[in-house]
């Protein structure tokens, strides 16, 4: 209805303005006078002036209804109702606060001890360290597997260092949480076997085997070694023959390569804690064979009209020997006694007597091989010997 009375006003006052600058027309001969068209008139004419019958004149209230929907006042009730949005929005903000508080009074304490290993490592220590818990303190005790000793210490700390404990031993290690002062409140609990670093290893030694020249060794055993390693080489040339590992066993039967050298056995421990892993220093022993004896007999030899008994020996050499004592005896179990001393390139012997007496009977020998190792003379086993009935080899 609007446009209608916009365009219907713009049509009158086109019109308007066309009388009002249109050419007056000629007058004629009479007298006639003319009469121009005023604002005034316009005015009268455009409000006698209908469109149409549907036309309403607008009321005159619709300017004044629109301008007041314009009034600042308005916008300053928007204004105002976005302040209390704000308002309302902080208190939301404060709330979410009080949850984040409310949140954090029902978070549950983790008190578990999920995860303890070994750290570090000494002969005479060693520390374990554990997972932050929410306890407030920790009891920690560490117990020797084999003489069932136990130390029992309290820290709040994560990890603690035993000291003062016993070389190469092994451990059993408890952590306990606890979430107050009160050593009754028990709260959860964990353990592993943690060890002492081993040392040289002792008591090394080699008993030989009669029957099949295998020499076994022996040695002191650590329950902190979770491995041995035996290595065998030649005295003489250095050379590695063998290089095995013996697993938590402290003795290893080991085949001579050759009964006429002479080895070092080179024996260490080992430890593996975690992904680390630990050597002692190798320990070393000279593996000494007796020589194998070549021949031993009673040997008759005549002189003139007369024939006399001698004790005939010999004996292959051994690599590295500095020399080999010579022991006879009547029996098989005792009664040895050292007829001769002789040098590395000796290997025969004839005797005419054994102890001040005549040749006469079964004899039995014991050679002993010497040789040089580390600055002292060191010398073989002495329980194989051999006797003149077969010249076989035999235990005493």
């Amino acid at each position: 209805m609007r446009k209608r009375f916009q365009k219907a006003t713009c049509l009158l006052l086109i019109a308007a303005m066309l009388i009002a600058y249109s050419p007056a027309p000629a007058a004629k001969a009479q007298n006639i006078h003319t009469k121009n068209v005023t604002s005034t008139d316009i005015s009268t004419y455009d409000t006698d002036y209908s469109y149409d019958d549907d036309f309403e004149t607008p009321d005159s209230s619709y300017d004044d209804t629109d301008y007041d929907q314009s009034d600042d006042s308005i916008y300053d009730d928007a204004d105002n109702n976005n302040d209390d949005y704000n308002d309302s929005y902080d208190d939301g903000y404060d709330n979410d606060n009080d949850y984040n508080d409310n949140y954090d009074d029902d978070v549950v304490p983790d008190y578990s001890i999920s995860t303890i290993k070994q750290t570090a490592i000494t002969t005479t220590s060693l520390t374990v360290a554990w997972n932050k818990t929410s306890a407030d303190h920790y009891v920690v005790t560490c117990t020797n597997n084999k003489t069932m000793k136990k130390i029992t210490k309290r820290t709040q700390s994560t990890s603690y260092t035993f000291t003062g404990l016993a070389v190469g031993s092994e451990y059993y290690v408890t952590v306990t949480a606890y979430a107050s002062s009160e050593e009754g409140n028990f709260l959860a609990s964990n353990a592993l076997t943690a060890y002492t670093k081993l040392k040289n290893l002792t008591g090394l030694h080699m008993t030989s085997s009669v029957t099949d020249r295998c020499y076994s060794f022996k040695w002191d055993a650590y329950s902190a070694a979770t491995n041995y390693q035996v290595k065998l080489t030649e005295k003489k040339s250095g050379k590695t023959v063998k290089n095995v590992k013996t697993g938590i066993i402290n003795y290893y039967d080991l085949y001579y390569p050759s009964i006429n050298k002479i080895y070092i056995a080179h024996v260490r421990g080992i430890q593996k804690i975690g992904s680390n892993t630990y050597y002692t220093g190798w320990k070393k022993i000279p593996l000494i064979p007796q020589p194998d004896v070549k021949s031993f007999y009673v040997k008759k030899v005549k002189y003139h009209n007369t024939t006399s008994k001698k004790l005939a020996l010999s004996w292959h050499s051994v690599d590295s020997a500095t020399g080999y004592d010579i022991y006879i005896s009547k029996k098989l179990s005792s009664g040895y006694k050292k007829v001769k001393s002789v040098s590395a390139k000796t290997h025969s012997l004839t005797l005419n007597k054994v102890s001040g007496k005549k040749i006469n009977g079964k004899y039995y020998v014991c050679i002993v091989t010497k040789t040089k190792f580390s600055g002292k003379t060191c010398k073989s086993a002495n329980n194989i010997v051999y006797n003149t009935s077969n010249s076989d080899f035999d235990s005493k």
